[in-house]
């Protein structure tokens, strides 16, 4: 995704979050190296909170998304964000 680049666009927000629902229903291994690949990289805070936030909403999390949330949930900035996603639903 181009969408490193990108960040400070006010559009960035809903075209990641369109671009990796369409990628995750029709090909969920390009769409698991593109989340990767994003939960990794140097995000600015609003799209790290996008990145919870797609997750969070899902109804089938595959164990590779779940992992994602494992890694980082030692640091407090992330686990502050999961678990007030997690208890919205």
């Amino acid at each position: 995704m181009t969408y490193l680049a990108r960040q400070d666009s006010l559009r960035v927000r809903p075209q990641v979050w369109h671009a990796l629902g369409y990628m995750r229903a029709v090909d969920r291994g390009a769409y698991l190296d593109e989340i990767r690949k994003l939960w990794v990289s140097e995000l600015r805070p609003h799209l790290r909170v996008l990145l919870i936030e797609f997750l969070g909403q899902l109804q089938d999390l595959e164990p590779a998304e779940i992992a994602l949330f494992v890694k980082r949930f030692e640091d407090a900035w992330y686990q502050s964000r999961i678990l007030a996603v997690g208890s919205r639903g």
